[in-house]
This record gives C-alpha cells, sequence and structure tokens, in this order.
C-alpha cells in the first residue's frame, strides 16, 4: 500500500534530504502513534536501487541497518521520534529527487513511502 501523500507531507520532515559524508540523508518524524518497523526493503532513488545492507536507520537510541531489522529485531518508532534514513554511497547532484522506501510496519502493515525534495 502506498501511502497518502497528505501522511506522507505529515511524517516527511521538509528540507532534510540533503547529501552528507556517507551519503544521502532524510528525516522522517512520527507524527502518528507509537509503531514498530519489522522490515525495510531496498530503496529506490530516482529510479536507481539501494539495497537494504546500504540503508542505515538512526533514531536517539538505536542504529540499525536496514537488513538487520525483522519481525524477530523490530526498530521501536514511538510517537514524536525522528528517524533519519541514510542511504550510503549515495551522492546526489542539486535539483529535485524522489525517494521511495518500501516498509513493513507491525501496526498496518507493508507500505510504500514517496518523498520527493530538492538537494541544494
Amino acid at each position: 500500500m502506498n501511502v497518502p501523500e497528505a501522511i506522507v507531507r505529515r511524517i516527511y520532515v521538509s528540507g532534510s534530504m540533503s547529501n552528507s559524508r556517507s551519503g544521502l540523508v532524510f528525516r522522517l518524524k512520527n507524527t502518528l502513534v507509537s509503531g514498530h518497523l519489522t522490515a525495510a526493503g531496498a530503496m529506490e532513488v530516482d529510479g536507481r536501487s539501494v539495497s537494504q545492507s546500504a540503508i542505515v536507520l538512526r533514531t536517539r537510541s538505536a542504529e540499525v541497518r536496514a537488513s538487520e531489522v525483522s519481525a524477530e529485531s523490530p526498530l521501536g518508532l514511538p510517537a514524536g521520534i525522528e528517524l533519519e534514513v541514510n542511504a550510503e554511497g549515495v551522492v546526489l547532484d542539486p535539483g529535485r529527487h524522489q525517494v521511495r522506501f518500501p516498509v513493513v510496519l507491525k501496526e498496518i502493515g507493508p507500505v510504500t513511502l514517496t518523498v520527493a525534495d530538492e538537494i541544494q
């Protein structure tokens, strides 16, 4: 299921997409209800696939690779928490870019987040 654009606007931290030393970074803020991430698939950045092993997920209290998240080892996402998503090795030119990121949330099942933003 694709996440409706209105919800993406509520959870995506506008303007957070940038290049860091390790690669592409953007942030999501859980403004809804507490949940648990039980899977994170390969990301698609401007149509190019980024493997799970190259995606790092960070909160205040945890840092895990997308490939390590599972139903047995979920990533807790309490309401109000910010999640930084880092696609290591992905460096983007200035301009508008689109990211598709399929995840599974224990509470609602599989969803695909689609975000678009500008890199300055």
